[in-house]
């Protein structure tokens, strides 16, 4: 560490190295924050470390180099991002895989309380549907049904249209009214 420090910077230091800049920049393109970005220059040994208002400022001076680093690193950001993402899902789905044996152990041994059952069961129902949904969208299939937002009444008139025998139209279907059977 060095010996004299004056805010950050060494005293009699006008300026901050380029080296510092521009590894606090990469480390920004990889973390999108100033907060992060210093963390992640104190981890490589930076010393000594810039102050977090000068990390920001950087971030806004910087803007275009900044720019040029997060689309000259991105693909290996974005592949980094998912590979951290997809150790935490890991993670996440073996804890989940625990906790539903656990559930059902402890509801097979009536150690779960009668008022949380219900409880209980829509937590693993909605264990289940997330995980349903999410192998869908990684299948490449639909999620969702789209296309059946048609109300009741359209639903019947186009019934009537469908059905009618006797050259009646949806324009002819009268509304049911009291004693009409």
């Amino acid at each position: 560490m060095t010996e004299k420090k004056k805010m950050g910077r060494p005293i009699g230091a006008t300026k901050w190295p380029h080296a510092v800049v521009e590894q606090a920049l990469l480390a920004m393109a990889y973390t999108r924050q100033p907060k992060a970005a210093l963390a992640q220059l104190e981890m490589a040994g930076v010393d000594p470390l810039p102050p977090l208002e000068t990390v920001r400022d950087w971030k806004r001076r910087y803007s275009g180099r900044l720019a040029e680093l997060t689309e000259q690193f991105g693909a290996e950001i974005e592949r980094q991002a998912v590979s951290g993402y997809l150790d935490v899902v890991a993670e996440a789905q073996e804890a989940e895989k625990i906790l539903i044996r656990k559930t059902l152990e402890a509801a097979e041994r009536d150690e779960i309380p009668v008022r949380d059952l219900a409880g209980a069961a829509r937590n693993l129902s909605t264990v289940k549907a997330i995980n349903v949904d999410k192998i869908l969208l990684y299948q490449g299939k639909p999620t969702k049904i789209i296309g059946r937002e048609k109300d009741a009444e359209e639903a019947l008139r186009g019934l009537a249209d469908k059905f009618a025998v006797d050259g009646s139209s949806e324009n002819d279907v009268k509304e049911l009214g009291e004693g009409d059977e």
